[in-house]
């Protein structure tokens, strides 16, 4: 029974990101960038050894089997940095929405259920993610000056980076990866094709790595506005 004689329990304290969360995340997209940084090198080396290979350029056949398989390993590498980094990216996006709440100002317009849910609405996923930064962005800085004009702020430029190259590397590289996919199924029917799309797929991966940055980048400020 609740004695309503006794003094009330003290406001819980506003709820943050998690420093660790942060850190951890900043670096896996250094990792990400390392390793997507390696598989732009490989996949530009097995363009240049297929070309080789098309040439009629001996030792070809067996200079381009082990480009690819150094390739494959380490696309796969920064495929399952992605994997990691897609899980955390989210929490920390939901985490952060959350952790601006404690500002107190109107007008938001989306929630901490968006900033999970937005990531799994196909197309939509390269917008709302977007949206919802831009509030952490804005409101967090506000913030940051004890104010609750939030809305006229400008975004933070590498977060703006970050997510620009995040959406041609997707776009790029699912260009890149269906073009030399079809061609394999095919039996590589079309040569100059699928030197194409090991290009895009090269030039997915760099723009991917600029993204990585930019993030990790990003993170450090966001990081330092949101744990106060």
């Amino acid at each position: 029974m609740i004695d309503p004689t006794a003094p009330a329990a003290p406001a819980a304290p506003h709820r943050t990101v998690s420093p660790g969360l942060t850190g951890t995340l900043r670096g896996f997209y250094y990792a990400a960038a390392a390793t997507g940084l390696g598989a732009v090198f490989a996949t530009v080396n097995e363009t240049r050894r297929f070309a080789d290979l098309v040439a009629g350029r001996p030792g070809s056949e067996r200079l381009l089997v082990d480009a690819e398989e150094v390739s494959d390993g380490l696309v796969g590498l920064f495929g399952l940095c992605g994997m990691v980094l897609a899980v955390l990216t989210i929490i920390w996006w939901y985490q952060s929405y959350q952790a601006i709440e404690r500002a107190g100002v109107s007008g938001r317009s989306w929630s901490s259920g968006w900033a999970v849910g937005g990531w799994f609405i196909p197309l939509a996923n390269l917008i709302i993610p977007r949206l919802v930064l831009s509030e952490i962005d804005r409101v967090s800085a506000a913030a940051e000056e004890g104010s609750v004009d939030w809305r006229p702020r400008p975004l933070l430029a590498t977060s703006s980076w970050w997510w620009g190259c995040f959406v041609v590397a997707s776009i790029v590289l699912a260009a890149g990866t269906g073009i030399t996919a079809e061609q394999i199924e095919r039996g590589i029917t079309d040569a100059e094709l699928y030197r194409t799309g090991l290009w895009l797929t090269s030039a997915g991966l760099a723009i991917d790595v600029a993204a990585a940055l930019f993030a990790a980048a990003s993170l450090r400020v966001f990081g330092s506005r949101l744990t106060r």
